[in-house]
């Protein structure tokens, strides 16, 4: 019972962080890109999509499937997407520039819906098996502490994987629905923009961690957008995914 009161008294702190971070960062959302530049965001979505499904089919295929592979292919594949943004001095995807406050502001914003978001992964991995088969690749990592491997996929979690991640999902996806959307005389592009990535960088993930994944992409494409900064959403992802990793960890030494 008391677990249940703290997983509903986070829960409901959610709509209190979400009020704070709106106070906490300043608004300096982006206009929408043309059109044009809009499809093209688009297509490096579905080309570095592509990129990275042929990595990971091979690297199963041939058994390299490992933590520095892991890495390798979320540097690899972010750095495609970071020169793809940046082609002909263009800032498109909102990576530049880059400023030490703005990531400062990513983590302080993570801290505000922390407690939400800790307590809806704790609900979703008590509810039902899908927690638990979604959560697999997590407990691998928690189980292989202190290994070389570990340390690996830690680094390419907390980095690599959010960088890649971001510029995917928030600086193309997104950016990309809101040039379109705006072309197309839509008034609430921008809001419509981070629920359709939201609910596609869900569907990339395992169908157990759908709520609470979702939940975060939510929360990361408002921070995006509020900030004007991707920079900022790199370093709350790269928190949240820190957090859980540690979280875990935790758990399963008390376990």
């Amino acid at each position: 019972m008391t677990d249940d009161i703290l997983i509903a008294i986070g829960l409901a702190s959610g709509p209190v962080g979400v009020w704070a971070t709106a106070r906490f960062i300043p608004a300096r959302p982006r206009e929408a890109v043309s059109t044009d530049r809009a499809w093209g965001l688009l297509a490096g979505f579905f080309l570095a999509l592509l990129l990275m499904g042929i990595v990971t089919w091979w690297s199963k295929r041939v058994g390299a499937y490992d933590g520095t592979t892991i890495l390798a292919a979320h540097v690899g594949v972010a750095a495609f997407l970071i020169a793809w943004s940046g082609y002909g001095g263009r800032d498109d995807a909102a990576l530049s520039p880059v400023h030490p406050s703005d990531i400062l502001r990513g983590v302080v914003a993570y801290a505000m819906v922390f407690p939400a978001l800790l307590a809806l992964h704790t609900w979703v991995m008590r509810s039902g098996p899908g927690g638990d088969v979604g959560q697999e690749a997590l407990g691998d990592l928690v189980r292989s502490f202190g290994t070389f491997d570990f340390w690996v996929r830690a680094v390419a979690l907390t980095i690599a994987v959010p960088i890649f991640e971001e510029c995917l999902v928030r600086g193309f996806l997104q950016r990309g629905l809101e040039g379109v959307l705006a072309a197309g005389g839509y008034g609430a592009y921008r809001w419509a923009a981070i629920v359709i990535a939201s609910l596609v960088f869900t569907a990339l993930h395992p169908p157990g961690t759908w709520i609470s994944v979702m939940a975060v992409s939510l929360f990361l494409g408002f921070v995006a957008h509020r900030s004007g900064r991707l920079t900022t959403s790199i370093a709350a992802h790269g928190t949240h995914n820190l957090a859980v990793i540690l979280y875990e960890a935790w758990r399963h030494r008390n376990a």
